[in-house]
């Protein structure tokens, strides 16, 4: 490089004796650049224009916009070239947040979009049927039906009323956690106990007649926990087991004790989770494209991996369509410090 201007080396901090080169500042788009500069060695009648990336010496980066033209090395006939480069970093920086901004608000519409199909259907349909059992009680009272033949559908109207409370505990739920309203109470607890006791009292059976199957690997010890936020943990993982595979084999609960954590895999035989779905798994409102006819109101994992992310654990997820999947909750014996 022959010749570095008085505010080249203010910008990159040099010296006028430095050996200083622009391609040495280039972090991207090197090549691009040089193939611009010999474009302009081989026709001196073409001036080209571009942008670029060049990093100081601390390491920061500035964006330029450049303008490359023909010109005579210093005190010479030979030929060269002239670029010069004007600091678009703000106006980079400006165009980044408005990009990121405008995907924020894509973000936000489509949940929106989300939330209000959702809220359509977890309340619509509960109220039509409640209206539409009601209807029906009142007309079998103005006729005399035993009672016996209106239990049933006063047990549809409490089925539906069950279900839009956990509707509006998931979302109670879900505002609390954003809004940091969720305290963290961890204590010593005897997990194969904890697992077992869960087990019995609320799925020995389940509602269809199957009935958990429990298995243990590894000596079992106690581990903190939040047994409030553990136990939401595995009823909405073991609910979702047994939801999502009516008909199949009862799902299982594997315990795995190791050196240094806990594993519990849920495990089930059902429909299966599509592989472009997993991922999106744990947004709020987000379900998988295979469950409209199941009730649900995606935000149940929201919440999930809140709480298993409260005790420094991870969740995974593998899936096979029509198949079955395993939730695989992992929690260390002792949480990392801070």
């Amino acid at each position: 490089m022959d010749f570095l201007n008085e505010s080249w080396n203010n910008y990159f901090n040099t010296n006028d004796g430095e050996d200083e080169s622009i391609f040495s500042h280039i972090s991207v788009n090197k090549y691009d650049f040089y193939k611009q500069a010999f474009t302009v060695l081989g026709d001196a009648t073409k001036n080209v224009t571009g942008k670029i990336d060049l990093v100081q010496k601390d390491g920061s980066k500035k964006w330029f916009k450049y303008n490359i033209g023909a010109g005579l090395a210093n005190n010479t006939k030979d030929k060269g070239i002239v670029a010069i480069l004007n600091d678009i970093t703000s106006e980079v920086h400006l165009e980044e947040n408005l990009l990121e901004v405008v995907k924020r608000e894509k973000e936000l519409n489509d949940l929106k979009s989300a939330f209000v199909n959702m809220v359509s259907h977890e309340l619509r349909t509960p109220l039509a049927v409640i209206s539409s059992g009601a209807e029906i009680i009142q007309m079998m009272l103005e006729v005399g039906k035993p009672v016996a033949d209106i239990e049933a559908y006063t047990t549809q109207i409490l089925t539906e009323v069950e279900r839009m409370t956990a509707f509006m505990n998931d979302l109670l739920m879900v505002s609390k956690i954003e809004a940091g309203k969720i305290d963290f109470y961890p204590q010593a607890t005897d997990l194969q106990a904890f697992i077992n006791e869960i087990a019995v009292k609320s799925y020995s059976p389940w509602k269809d007649g199957r009935t958990l199957i429990v298995t243990t690997k590894g000596i079992s010890q106690n581990v903190d926990i939040d047994i409030k936020m553990l136990r939401h943990v595995m009823q909405n993982l073991i609910d979702n087991a047994f939801k999502y595979s009516i008909g199949k084999r009862t799902p299982q609960i594997r315990l795995r004790f190791g050196k240094s954590q806990l594993t519990i895999s849920i495990v089930d035989n059902g429909i299966g989770i599509h592989k472009d779905d997993i991922v999106k798994l744990f947004a709020s409102f987000s379900r998988g494209r295979n469950v409209a006819n199941i009730a649900g109101t995606g935000m149940g994992l929201v919440v999930v991996k809140y709480f298993v992310d409260q005790h420094a654990g991870i969740i995974n997820i593998r899936s096979t369509l029509d198949l079955g999947t395993i939730f695989s909750v992992k929690i260390p014996y002792q949480k990392p410090k801070l």
